[in-house]
């Protein structure tokens, strides 16, 4: 017995070793299987209100898109901001220029977008509305100065960050109604899709107090043109972006 005990210690020894190789090998592919899986929206479109991607001809994932004015190319594809398509328009005289329908009629809404202008210094640099048929609920535009400005009803609140010319952003946004001058409107603006913790701009006392039933896309004046991609609207809140 005396003589097998080295062997014995040899062969546990080789045991442990060989456990805590497999034990490794187990913990670094979940790490893998933890960051392949991590969450992120827009990879697909169930469970949005609206998820718009503008790939392939006119609008896609089976929605139902009005073009108000003949300058709303959802085929544009010279500074596709994401995929092969995406959404660019610039303004004749109306701010509308592309509208969905909304379903369900929320009093509180999220969506998400990414856009790039090509001039931020021209003015009515509208990007995105929210209405209640032809009422205006919450509004984003770039101001002449080059900065965001929000607006819900009277309201209004700017951003801080200056808006460079041809550069892609994302823009997380969330309206709630008015129960007595209390209306939300908020903005998050990112270069990634890592929705950030600070808000962008946010207001506390918005005055329009009705839910909201669509979604418009507003171009630019002549000067300028805006161009937008992975359109997504919910009823609760949109975190990071899938690239």
């Amino acid at each position: 017995m005396r003589k097998a005990l080295p062997a014995l210690l040899v062969l546990l020894l080789s045991c442990s070793a060989f456990a805590g190789d497999v034990r490794t090998i187990l913990e670094q592919r979940s790490d893998q299987t933890m960051a392949s899986t991590s969450t992120c929206y827009g990879n697909t479109c169930s469970d949005f209100l609206i998820c718009q991607n503008f790939e392939g001809s006119g609008y896609d994932n089976g929605e139902s898109w009005t073009d108000v004015y003949a300058n709303s190319n959802p085929d544009y594809t010279t500074t596709a901001l994401r995929g092969a398509e995406s959404w660019y328009g610039y303004d004749t005289g109306s701010d509308a220029l592309a509208r969905a329908s909304i379903s369900g009629t929320p009093s509180e809404a999220w969506f998400f977008l990414r856009f790039q202008v090509t001039n931020s210094s021209a003015s009515g640099n509208k990007i995105v509305t929210l209405r209640y048929g032809t009422t205006t609920r919450m509004t984003v535009e770039v101001l002449s100065t080059g900065y965001l400005r929000i607006t819900h009803g009277i309201s209004s609140k700017d951003g801080t960050t200056p808006i460079a010319n041809s550069t892609t952003y994302y823009l997380w946004g969330y309206y709630k109604a008015s129960t007595g001058g209390n209306g939300i409107a908020t903005i998050w603006l990112n270069t990634s899709g890592t929705k950030p913790t600070d808000s962008e701009a946010t207001l506390p006392d918005g005055s329009q107090t009705g839910s909201v039933d669509r979604i418009y896309l507003t171009g630019s004046l002549t000067t300028s043109a805006t161009i937008i991609d992975q359109v997504l609207v919910d009823d609760s809140s949109i975190g990071d972006v899938c690239e």
